[in-house]
């Protein structure tokens, strides 16, 4: 609780832990319960279920080794962070779309690339605002935001699924361009230099 409260009284770091708030939030929305639509929308069953994750981590195993690393060396994480998280609101909404299993094969490996992609770049970031000496307890922080933020959705997901099997994937869909407008609009804004710890 310490560490949360921490996390939004840092003037130079709040907008990133908020930013990684509302990603993880809305991953964990979309892992937790697509479970839910698959089984709703494709009646597909546990074993199933299991070969679609496992589709999932092999693609963002791809993105990670093979798409991060060349877009990594031509830009910044924050430059980074100004579409991918656009595109994995997109990939999210596109997951509603398909109706058929070749269909949502297709759509997944644009969800897994654009996660590959957010997730170290937002995470790099937060870790290059602090300098040298503060890395220890950034990442601390973060850790304790992630936490969080894997925590909350088991409060109100279930009952969003219930209403409607899709309902977590729109709220991670909005959750995420939260994040990615929170980004855009405040990043630039943010009191520049790096966090010391006092």
């Amino acid at each position: 609780i310490r560490n949360i409260g921490r996390a939004f009284s840092l003037p130079r770091m709040r907008l990133l832990f908020l930013v990684m708030l509302l990603l993880t939030l809305g991953f964990t929305l979309f892992t937790s319960y697509f479970q839910v639509y698959l089984i709703d929308r494709f009646h597909l069953s546990q074993s199933s279920i299991g070969d679609v994750f496992g589709y999932i981590g092999l693609w963002i195993a791809f993105a990670q080794g093979v798409v991060v690393r060349p877009i990594a060396d031509r830009l910044r994480a924050d430059q980074v962070l100004r579409f991918a998280p656009l595109g994995l609101a997109a990939a999210l909404f596109l997951l509603l779309s398909p109706h058929t299993l070749p269909g949502l094969f297709f759509v997944l490996p644009l969800t897994a690339i654009f996660q590959g992609l957010v997730t170290p770049n937002i995470t790099s970031l937060i870790s290059a605002s602090a300098d040298a000496q503060s890395q220890g307890e950034i990442l601390g922080i973060n850790q304790s935001v992630v936490s969080l933020a894997q925590f909350l959705p088991g409060l109100f997901g279930g009952a969003t699924a219930a209403l409607y099997s899709g309902g977590p994937l729109l709220l991670a869909v909005g959750l995420t361009l939260a994040a990615w407008v929170t980004f855009v609009v405040g990043y630039r804004r943010a009191p520049s230099g790096q966090f010391h710890e006092t």
